[in-house]
């Protein structure tokens, strides 16, 4: 199973949790499987679940952080998740993705629960550390599932949703930089 920032999907055969080694490993080459459109209502459904769970970590994130950056880049995730979850809500509708729904993926406890503890510039940069991370895992299998995709509304999506993710990953970048010159 390969896990996309903590949902499991069908493409590759290592697992990655995207927080504080909470499991699997990175950097397994997906595998295509032979089932085409069930392989790309299975990425819709992880997509969604993705957006929702970024949504509830910033929501989390706000909650525990006083850093103008940690806001700024909550607010814009979440608008961002906000739109990729009902388009890919509509999508799904559109190409029989029944396994869609609006709810988080199954590592969100984990993720809270890694992060809960912290605080302060402690929790601001693990926060914007696991930030990067998912970032960076979405854009790899996004980027690999648009190379595999048999539906082109599929693609296109895709390729929306990558946008937004390659702007979350330089804003989380960019305050990563900024509280770590600015730390005590």
């Amino acid at each position: 199973m390969f896990a996309w920032s903590g949902v499991a999907w069908a493409y590759a055969p290592n697992a990655h949790a995207g927080l504080l080694a909470l499991g699997g490993t990175r950097g397994t080459e997906p595998r295509p499987t032979p089932s085409g459109l069930d392989d790309d209502r299975a990425v819709l459904a992880t997509i969604v679940m993705n957006a929702v769970t970024e949504i509830r970590l910033c929501a989390f994130a706000l909650n525990k952080t006083g850093t103008t950056e940690i806001r700024s880049l909550c607010r814009s995730a979440s608008s961002d998740s906000a739109r990729t979850a009902a388009a890919g809500m509509q999508l799904a509708k559109a190409i029989g993705a029944t396994q869609a729904r609006l709810e988080p993926a199954a590592a969100l406890p984990g993720l809270v629960d890694a992060l809960a503890p912290l605080s302060g510039h402690e929790f601001d940069r693990a926060f914007l550390l696991s930030q990067i991370d998912r970032a960076e895992e979405d854009e790899h299998n996004i980027r690999y599932a648009m190379e595999v995709a048999s539906e082109s509304a599929l693609k296109r999506y895709e390729g929306a949703v990558l946008s937004a993710v390659e702007r979350h990953l330089d804003s989380a970048e960019a305050a990563l930089t900024r509280i770590t010159e600015s730390a005590p």
